[in-house]
């Protein structure tokens, strides 16, 4: 009885969480788009939901193209029993294109991964593998794959085949990863703030980067190899110069826009704190740590009890355009505009601009640099990279 009840007031407590978060309601959350993946050619974007499916969209104009079928069901509880279970109702598959779009893997929370072949839709690989995965990256050659959380495992892209798995260091689960261009290093970001870069084919770590307190749920390399961006829920992510022997973390908290922005967030979100003092309890952040550090508090801010928790809400993302001229990353505000949303910062004109209520737990930029692409609540939504709007998809419904 108390097990049942300890169950019922996490799954109420988070729901709340959710709903004074921003969060969708409940309703319907099954065919909601968490995760996507846009095509190296941008021509097409894929999408996993709650409930467990995988689905293509043409990408201009934004349009289903086809749902993809595991080949048999590969969640061994349904997501519904699931979220009763574990109150996490914003998972879903991760998603990831092989370099020449000719594969998608999708890395389900719990069974397996499955691999499928993009234009067919058929399936090429379906392969045991237990826990939940927070990341994929590929190597840049296509032929193997990185899975990541909480350990660092490699496959074979053409069978699925495990090849290795990397050593992490100290008891830190990983949380994020990322392949540097040239396909010669790995950059896995870890629940302990910090970044543990390996040489891909020997396996070996390299160094440890530290510049984080809470947990790097996102990384990304520029597009040149030059230098690495990581994010572990603030609105003021880090760079870190891969050309340097000990890369130290920078921010942008130097443009006046973000350390703007970010100083009317946190002053929202400690008057808010004032009147409902039961979301700032230690109790609830025992249940969910990021309901208070995937907001805008500066991570000094944050207990110590939760810079290496997990997070029950979507993990922060992190990532660069192809021409490296763009840099985007989400954050989960709460208070009065409260809610998951966009810094879009401009690297070469030194703008940032913030974009609220966005949905979804993943983003991406297209292919040609214009358009920055997150999650659903229903469809993948994509926004103007130069002006911060909104593009209209009038086919996008499924």
């Amino acid at each position: 009885m108390k097990a049942a009840q300890r169950k019922m007031g996490a799954v109420t407590a988070v729901f709340v969480a959710c709903v004074l978060a921003g969060c969708q309601t409940m309703s319907g959350g099954v065919d909601r788009v968490m995760d996507i993946a846009a095509s190296p050619d941008g021509r097409t974007l894929a999408g996993s939901t709650v409930g467990d499916k995988v689905i293509l969209y043409d990408a201009m104009p934004l349009r289903v193209r086809s749902q993809l079928a595991p080949g048999r069901p590969y969640l061994e509880t349904s997501t519904r029993d699931y979220f009763e279970a574990t109150g996490q109702w914003t998972r879903s598959a991760r998603l990831a294109f092989s370099p020449d779009g000719g594969l998608l893997v999708a890395a389900a929370m719990q069974g397996h991964l499955v691999g499928w072949d993009v234009r067919s839709g058929g399936v090429r690989f379906r392969t045991p593998h237990e826990g939940v995965c927070a990341d994929i990256a590929f190597h840049p050659d296509g032929r193997s794959f990185f899975v990541i959380g909480p350990g660092i495992h490699r496959f074979a892209a053409d069978t699925g085949a495990p090849l290795a798995e990397l050593a992490r260091p100290g008891s830190a689960n990983a949380s994020s990863a990322a392949v540097s261009p040239d396909g010669r290093h790995l950059f896995a970001g870890l629940s302990s703030g910090e970044i543990a870069q390996y040489e891909t084919e020997a396996g070996t770590l390299v160094r440890v980067m530290k510049g984080h307190v809470m947990p790097v749920t996102g990384v990304a390399v520029a597009p040149d190899g030059s230098s690495l961006a990581s994010t572990a829920g603030r609105f003021d992510p880090k760079f870190w110069n891969l050309r340097e022997d000990m890369p130290v973390a920078r921010g942008l908290a130097e443009l006046q826009a973000t350390k703007e922005a970010s100083d009317q967030a946190r002053d929202e979100i400690r008057k808010r704190a004032q009147g409902a003092t039961i979301l700032l309890s230690p109790a609830l952040l025992f249940i969910n740590p990021f309901l208070i550090g995937a907001v805008l508090l500066e991570e000094g801010d944050m207990p110590a009890q939760a810079a290496t928790s997990a997070s029950g809400f979507c993990p922060t993302r992190i990532a660069y355009s192809p021409d490296g001229r763009y840099v985007a990353t989400t954050a989960l505000a709460i208070g009065r505009k409260g809610g998951p949303q966009l810094l879009l910062a401009d690297v070469l004109e030194k703008k940032v601009q913030i974009i609220p209520g966005i949905f979804g737990c993943s983003l991406a930029f297209s292919a040609d640099s214009r358009f920055v692409i997150t999650g659903g609540p229903d469809v993948p939504q994509l926004w103007d990279a130069q002006t911060g709007q909104r593009v209209a998809n009038a086919n996008a419904s499924r």
